[in-house]
């Protein structure tokens, strides 16, 4: 990014650190609890400690807090206990059919204190109800130190945790006071990023179009000079339909680079510079075929390495016939005249080159026509036989056969030819895009049967049969 850039982004990013920092401070709980209360029946507490501790917590608004520790059995609901509890010692705690306004009460049942094991609950008046996510993190705050055996510190811990997530403001939030701030830093830097980004890759791609077009001109002029045949009328075409394309990458390369820096940072422009830099690609890959194709029609210096990886595009294709699992793990007529026709195709090959290299001398662009009309006659044949043992093997049925045309799909159309005859014949299918997608498939398919298990203490909600109606806010979980 250039300096001015860097500034105003930079300076955004401290205003909203700065404001998220003060508006954190005001919003933090001030209000130190009403009554507190501890009736530890068990002996597990420090009831007086305990007390302190609670006082020294601050709410969000006026809160009384009230701990009832109990020795508990593996098999109590923890709600009904309180609920009888309250019913029976403190009736002031409820306003049937709720819990009293201004109350946050915790029990703690443990039921086997040397192993840390047992139940914490936590009600709330209907004014103060956080609802049940913000329960189970308040619940969960003190966990670690129950199964410790710090009944103390835990208690503490679920009561600061639910200091700071009852009656909260919505512009007290994490999301408000934390998150929001931290996601807008980022997307600041992330524009940051991203204006560089975009500019590169504009310049990139502007690089790639320059160095592909060197002598576009005189290449232009050597096309129209190519006899008529099936494949000059192709490569003629392809020359006047790249030419055209050129003119259209100057106008918008042009377009691109005029565009303010602000709006490089916005997705249609970084969008446009990523088909820009597409379009490059393939408008070079388009030059490649067609002075390739010169090359042969004029037997210029490089020919024999140009017909070499005419050749050797389609070898490839023949070798992976013959070795990869997929075809010689496999069993089937049409497999079998696949792989015959590999060892056939590399014979006719062998032929077709040595016809070719040893007429070298006598060459002239008809009999080169002529050359590469019979590759694409065998990439055809290939095609069409790679074609026939995918319906014979069923690959692409079931669900694992669903995942593997999908990738094979993608393989097929992401892979762009190597060859004169392979630009201008693509066949549907061809044994390289069939492996590909069929490894890629496959490991798609594995991951998609793979599930990640959580595990966490069960939650209870509910009074129980004795609770008479009773709806109070509140529920119990294990530790």
């Amino acid at each position: 990014m250039k300096k001015p850039e860097v500034l105003v982004l930079s300076l955004l990013a401290v205003l909203v650190i700065a404001a998220a920092a003060v508006l954190h401070t005001l919003t933090r709980p001030s209000a130190p609890p009403g009554d507190v209360l501890v009736e530890d029946t068990a002996g597990l507490v420090d009831p007086v400690l305990l007390e302190e501790d609670l006082a020294a917590q601050r709410f969000h608004t006026d809160v009384d807090v009230v701990v009832y520790v109990r020795e508990g059995q593996y098999a109590d609901n923890v709600n009904e206990e309180t609920l009888t509890f309250a019913r029976e010692q403190h009736p002031e705690l409820i306003d049937h059919p709720y819990w009293r306004d201004g109350l946050l009460l915790i029990t703690l049942s443990v039921e086997d204190a040397a192993r840390g094991q047992g139940q914490i609950g936590t009600y709330f008046g209907e004014d103060l109800a956080p609802g049940e996510s913000a329960e189970t993190r308040i619940q969960q705050a003190g966990r670690d130190a129950f199964q410790s055996n710090n009944w103390n510190d835990g208690i503490v811990q679920v009561a600061g945790a639910a200091a700071r997530l009852m009656d909260r403001p919505w512009y007290a939030s994490p999301a408000v006071t934390m998150v929001a701030p931290g996601i807008i830093v980022v997307l600041l830097l992330a524009a940051g990023i991203t204006i560089g980004w975009t500019r590169g890759r504009i310049d990139a791609a502007a690089g790639r179009l320059g160095e592909a077009t060197t002598g576009i001109d005189d290449l232009m002029d050597r096309v129209e000079h190519i006899i008529i045949g099936e494949y000059a009328q192709k490569i003629r075409g392809t020359a006047h339909s790249s030419l055209r394309e050129y003119t259209d990458l100057l106008a918008e390369r042009d377009r691109l680079r005029s565009l303010s820096w602000f709006r490089l940072a916005l997705p249609g422009t970084v969008a446009a510079a990523g088909r820009f830099s597409r379009r490059v690609d393939d408008f070079t890959a388009d030059l490649k075929v067609v002075r390739d194709s010169l090359t042969l029609y004029e037997h210029a210096p490089g020919w024999e390495q140009v017909w070499g990886a005419q050749l050797q595009g389609i070898r490839e294709e023949l070798r992976q016939v013959r070795s990869a699992p997929l075809f010689t793990n496999q069993r089937g007529a049409a497999r079998d005249a696949l792989v015959a026709y590999a060892d056939e195709a590399e014979r006719e090959l062998d032929r077709l080159d040595s016809e070719v290299r040893g007429a070298a001398g006598d060459r002239t662009a008809e009999t080169t026509d002529i050359a590469l009309a019979q590759l694409e006659a065998l990439q055809g044949d290939l095609g069409a036989r790679t074609q026939a043992f995918l319906d014979e093997s069923r690959l692409f049925e079931g669900t694992q056969g669903r995942y593997v045309e999908k990738a094979t799909a993608k393989q097929l159309r992401s892979h762009r030819p190597a060859t004169i005859t392979g630009y201008y014949g693509r066949s549907p299918m061809m044994p390289a895009a069939l492996i590909a997608g069929h490894r890629l498939g496959m490991r798609q398919y594995r991951q998609s049967q793979q599930r990640s298990s959580s595990s966490g203490g069960s939650v209870t909600r509910g009074f129980g049969s004795s609770g008479g109606g009773f709806r109070g806010s509140g529920s119990s979980s294990r530790f």
